[in-house]
């Protein structure tokens, strides 16, 4: 190794270990004046906190107390953890301002974190709750941001937020954002809650620039324009384990985007009630839905539940897709321009169109596991490229009492089994003394009752008897 390598990496070295030893520094802002009293203006005091922090970063301790700050609180290129008391003891009010606002020039800072406090704005659909950015470096930074028990909420006041004439923890007001990440990689926001104006397009966690990695894990949506918003280019997006309460719209992805960006996007074990739009992902290969239910609420009619565009090798499996009692109809699954994409063990019902695919669509399998059914039109095929629907197959059993002379029996089909008049069927005696098999009769039939020709295997004339068959019909 020469002298300069070895120069800069014992400089290397001495900075790594002043990190370290300056990072687990512990700032109260009590120590710097904040009151906390939800009467004084707590912003000075923060401001000094913040700058008395040493330059690799440390802790920011926001101790129990409901702190007003008529300015929002800036972090510039140090590395911080907020740590509050508790969403219910520590809160942040902040009348006319953001609430906490992050940044850094360095490409490999370590990054922001903030646990266990409430953002509360008291200006609606104006401002954003936390607002953490990152240099653009249209790749991986490998920075790291971690928002952890956090609520950004609103209130008409202090007070009224207290003693709970405000509807309490719902507010009148709310963010206009709640949580917006930008070049952020290696991201975790968990257990969050968030409030965001919808009416005007508030998004609860908004994810922008060049992300790689970003989990948005067991929180909380209510009343937003947005749920999760993604836009821009991103290596990586899981949203699980969420729930997103009367919202406009629940996951959007890529939303005007003219052109192909992202690797993945996985929205998993999550519940949305939304009004206008389910899921919407564009231009965004290799998504899966896995284990969601998504329905709708309010009166109007029209949108979807899920809605892939451009969306090649994707899945969606094992989800509920219904509709609430009194709501106005939904389109289920609407597929665009997309080229392979399975969809299997879903139960799609009430949709205006259970499954729409759309112009030029290649390699659409519609596996037998779904239950698509009681739809106005249960799959639209308006793609010349075709949908592959896999063969439906039942076997049941069925006990029918026989007459002399028998040669016909009419089967009913258990409910919502076929979507069209099985093509095949098979019948043939379990238990009897007579040893029967039947001829399907497909002229005959429909997709809720199979009729058979029966006969003796033997060529003796079938004599009374009640029998059990076994049934077996494809599609």
């Amino acid at each position: 190794m020469s002298q300069a390598t070895q120069l800069i990496a014992s400089q290397y070295r001495d900075a790594e270990l002043t990190r370290r030893l300056w990072s687990g520094v512990r700032i109260n802002v009590k120590t710097f004046g904040a009151q906390g009293d939800g009467v004084t203006d707590d912003a000075l005091a923060f401001e000094l906190a913040v700058e008395a922090l040493p330059e690799v970063g440390g802790v920011l301790e926001f101790p129990p107390g409901r702190y007003y700050s008529s300015r929002a609180i800036f972090i510039e290129n140090k590395d911080v953890t907020i740590v509050g008391a508790g969403v219910q003891q520590t809160l942040l009010f902040f009348p006319d301002s953001d609430g906490i606002i992050y940044s850094t020039t360095n490409l490999f800072s370590d990054g922001f974190m903030c646990f266990d406090l409430s953002l509360v704005s008291v200006a609606n659909d104006k401002y954003t709750g936390i607002r953490v950015a990152y240099p653009s470096n249209m790749g991986s930074a490998w920075v790291n941001t971690i928002i952890e028990r956090v609520v950004c909420t609103g209130s008409s006041g202090i007070a009224q937020y207290t003693d709970g004439s405000n509807n309490n923890q719902v507010g009148e007001n709310n963010w206009k954002v709640g949580i917006y990440l930008e070049n952020s990689s290696v991201s975790f926001v968990s257990k969050c809650v968030t409030r965001a104006a919808a009416p005007n397009g508030g998004i609860g966690v908004w994810i922008a620039g060049w992300t790689v990695d970003v989990l948005v894990q067991d929180c909380r949506f209510y009343g937003s324009g947005i749920g999760v918003n993604k836009s821009d280019k991103g290596e990586g997006l899981i949203v699980e384990q969420c729930i997103f309460v009367n919202v406009e719209r629940g996951v959007v992805v890529n939303e005007g985007a003219t052109q192909q960006q992202g690797v993945w996007v996985s929205v998993q074990n999550s519940h949305i009630n939304y009004s206008h739009q389910g899921i919407a992902i564009i231009k965004q290969p290799q998504v899966f839905i896995d284990n969601c239910l998504i329905y709708k609420q309010g009166p109007d009619s029209g949108g979807f539940d899920i809605l892939l565009s451009e969306c090649d090798r994707s899945r969606i499996t094992n989800s509920s897709l219904i509709v609430r009692q009194g709501s106005g109809y939904s389109n289920g699954v609407v597929l665009q321009n997309s080229d392979t994409v399975i969809l299997g063990g879903n139960i799609i019902q009430e949709r205006e169109v259970g499954v729409w695919v759309q112009e030029n669509c290649n390699g659409i399998i519609i596996r037998s596991d779904n239950v698509i059914s009681d739809n106005q039109t249960n799959i639209l095929n308006s793609s010349p490229e075709g949908v592959y629907l896999e063969p439906r197959q039942c076997t049941f059993q069925k006990v029918e009492a026989l007459n002399d002379g028998q040669t016909q029996i009419t089967i009913p089909i258990p409910a919502n089994t076929f979507l069209s008049v099985p093509k095949f069927g098979n019948v043939i005696s379990s238990s009897s003394n007579q040893w029967i098999h039947g001829y399907y009769d497909y002229e005959g039939s429909t997709s809720t009752i199979a009729k058979f020709n029966i006969k003796r295997n033997d060529g003796a004339t079938i004599g009374t008897e009640i029998v059990r068959f076994s049934i077996t019909l494809t599609e």
